[in-house]
């Protein structure tokens, strides 16, 4: 059995999963992943959460808007349509508060992040797409 198949197997991570294995070790199930276990982000029951860069990426993609203009001080509508989405969906989809959101897109403060995600369903809404409202 392969140590990747051994770790998910048992809830271990790969490190401990290979010393049971040179040891020959009967496989202990375990019902939760350890918490202290550095891989439990890794368990197949553990919530998705995308990180924010992954969101970033994916806005610019779908925009083409590219990574530098999102960060920068570019202010024209489509930079900032693109924006205000990536506020959006990273208030919504991480638990990154506000302010580490203002800070990872170079912004001054809290403030901007959120008027963008007051705005984004509006604008979207104008558009004929309609995304739910954050509280």
């Amino acid at each position: 059995m392969g140590i990747a198949a051994y770790s998910s197997f048992t809830n271990r991570s790969i490190h401990r999963a290979r010393l049971a294995i040179e040891r020959h070790e009967e496989p202990e199930l375990d019902p939760e992943p350890n918490p202290e276990d550095r891989f439990s982000e890794f368990h197949p029951l553990a919530p998705h959460r995308p990180t924010m860069c992954k969101i970033m990426l994916r806005i610019c993609r779908e925009t083409g808007v590219s990574v530098q203009e999102m960060k920068g001080p570019t202010s024209n509508q489509r930079v900032c349509l693109a924006r205000h989405a990536f506020f959006y969906w990273a208030v919504r989809l991480t638990d990154k508060s506000l302010r580490q959101i203002a800070e990872y897109c170079g912004r001054k403060d809290h403030t901007t992040v959120w008027s963008g995600i007051i705005r984004y369903p509006i604008r979207r809404a104008k558009g004929g797409r309609y995304v739910r409202p954050l509280r």
